[in-house]
């Protein structure tokens, strides 16, 4: 009983039940190796493996989404010269949960891959810009307890600082940061060609409409 009260408590721990949520809408810093939770390493090492093996080492945008009690998936804004293409991979089972076993299985993943217009590509990559360049860490008083809910990791390729890195967890409604769970909401309909995917219209309107809002929030001196 207490062993399993401990790998519950474990659990709770690696999903989110103490995690600290930023009240301030702007990304903040992605843990490191070195300055994560010992869980972190092999938990993430694993997800990389298993979500990012034969997609581009340096994607115009890659977004991983890492939710509490369901499958990670990785989406992967590719650039092959002048054409665009999104890449979609979806663990068929929780990574997190088959490290939980003394002999962790291989994940088997779903992959789809769809076009994407060099319009709609530069759209969207310069909203996720104009997000990660105001990633920071929060004040010690802008943060407060969240139970559970999704970790999303943007990652995005600027020339002349190559890829940087910025998270959030479960962004609240109406936020800027919930703009960028909108399109990656969006990306993910329209690499899995679902019949609910946006137009691309519909996609640069609010790619553009994340971009100048977080433009506008940015510190004067980073304007």
């Amino acid at each position: 009983m207490i062993r399993q009260a401990a790998g519950l408590a474990a659990t709770l721990l690696m999903l989110g039940a103490t995690q600290l949520r930023a009240q301030t809408d702007h990304l903040v810093p992605a843990p490191g190796y070195f300055s994560s939770y010992s869980y972190a390493p092999d938990y993430y090492a694993r997800v990389q493996q298993t979500l990012l093996k034969g997609l581009a080492d340096s994607p115009v945008l890659r977004i991983v989404v890492l939710p509490s009690f369901l499958p990670e998936y990785v989406i992967s804004l590719e650039q092959q010269g002048q054409t665009y293409a999104l890449q979609c991979v979806t663990a068929r089972s929780s990574v997190w949960h088959a490290l939980q076993t003394k002999a962790p299985a291989p994940v088997i993943v779903a992959r789809h891959t769809a076009a994407i217009s060099p319009a709609a590509a530069r759209a969207v990559a310069a909203a996720f810009n104009a997000a990660i360049d105001q990633t920071h860490y929060p004040s010690p008083t802008d943060r407060r307890m969240v139970m559970d809910g999704v970790n999303y990791h943007f990652v995005s390729f600027r020339g002349g600082l190559g890829l940087r890195e910025g998270t959030a967890h479960s962004p609240a409604r109406g936020s800027n940061l919930a703009l960028l769970v909108q399109l990656t909401d969006g990306l993910q309909q329209l690499a899995l060609q679902s019949p609910d995917a946006p137009k691309e219209a519909e996609l640069i309107n609010l790619a553009e409409s994340a971009a100048a809002k977080f433009t506008a929030a940015a510190p004067a001196t980073a304007k």
